[in-house]
C-alpha cells in the first residue's frame, strides 16, 4: 500500500506532491510555500478590489444628478439642492422644500383656477393657487437658472415613480426627491373623455387617473435641459 511521507526539508519538484522512484508519494509543506501562497492570494484580492469599480455594472449607477439653485451640478451629497437632472430624458425636475414658500411640498394647486386667481380668497388664502399662476411666478424668478418651467406630461411624471418601493407610500427616490407626498400630482394632459378633467399620477400606488381641473392637488414642475 502506498504511503504519503511529509518532507519538510527538501523541495524536489515544482508541485508539493510528486511520485518517488520506490512508488511512494512524497509531499512537502514548508513555511516558504505557505508564505508564497498567502502573498499570491493577497495580490489577487488587492487586484480584484482595484478592478471592481471598472467592471461595476452601469445599471448600478444612478442617472440622476443634483443641481444647486443656479442649475449647477453638485458633487457633494451633504449640500442642499434645488433641482434634479435626469440624464436619461434630459429633463430637469423641481425639488420641493419645507420652508412654506413657493416650492413647499405641502402646497396644492388647481390645474385651472378662477379668472381672479392671484387674489387671496377663502379657497386660496396664499396665492398662487393654480398651475399657471405658479408657473408665472417660478419662471419670473428663474428657478435653477431657467425660465421655461411647465407641467410634465403624464408619462414624464410616471418616470419618477419607483415601482420597486412598497405601496402604499411615497413612490419616489427620497435621496433625490425628498418630501414627495403620497398623493396625486398634476400632469399637463387634459382628459379626452372630459375636458374639465386632467390626468396625473398618484404617488401612493403609482396609478394614473384624472381629477377635475378645479381640484387642488400637488404639482412638481419640469424643465427641458438645453432650454433657457
Amino acid at each position: 500500500m502506498r504511503q504519503i511521507r511529509l518532507d519538510a526539508n527538501r523541495i524536489e519538484g515544482r508541485s508539493p506532491v510528486w511520485p518517488q522512484p520506490d512508488g511512494d508519494i512524497r509531499a512537502f509543506y514548508t513555511p516558504f510555500v505557505t508564505t508564497r501562497m498567502i502573498a499570491k492570494t493577497r495580490h489577487f484580492l488587492l487586484a480584484s478590489l482595484l478592478l471592481m469599480p471598472i467592471f461595476r455594472p452601469l445599471a448600478a449607477e444612478t442617472p440622476l444628478q443634483r443641481l444647486d439653485a443656479d442649475g449647477h451640478p453638485l458633487t457633494a451629497i451633504n449640500r442642499p439642492w434645488a433641482c434634479v437632472l435626469d440624464r436619461r430624458t434630459g429633463l430637469i425636475w423641481e425639488v420641493k422644500t419645507d420652508d412654506g414658500g413657493l416650492h413647499d411640498a405641502h402646497r396644492t394647486f388647481a390645474w385651472q383656477g378662477p379668472a381672479n386667481d392671484g387674489v387671496p380668497s377663502s379657497h386660496c388664502p396664499t396665492p398662487p393657487c393654480d398651475a399657471q399662476a405658479l408657473l408665472d411666478s417660478v419662471n419670473r424668478a428663474g428657478w435653477c437658472g431657467h425660465h421655461h418651467w411647465r407641467l410634465p406630461t403624464r408619462e414624464e411624471l410616471r418616470a419618477l415613480v419607483d415601482y420597486n418601493r412598497p405601496a402604499p407610500g411615497r413612490l419616489s427616490d427620497p435621496a433625490f426627491f425628498p418630501r414627495t407626498q403620497p398623493g396625486f400630482y398634476w400632469s399637463s394632459d387634459t382628459a379626452a373623455a372630459d375636458p374639465s378633467e386632467a390626468w396625473g399620477i398618484g404617488f401612493t400606488f403609482g396609478f394614473d387617473y384624472a381629477y377635475f381641473k378645479t381640484d387642488r392637488v400637488f404639482i412638481r414642475l419640469v424643465h427641458a435641459a438645453g432650454v433657457p
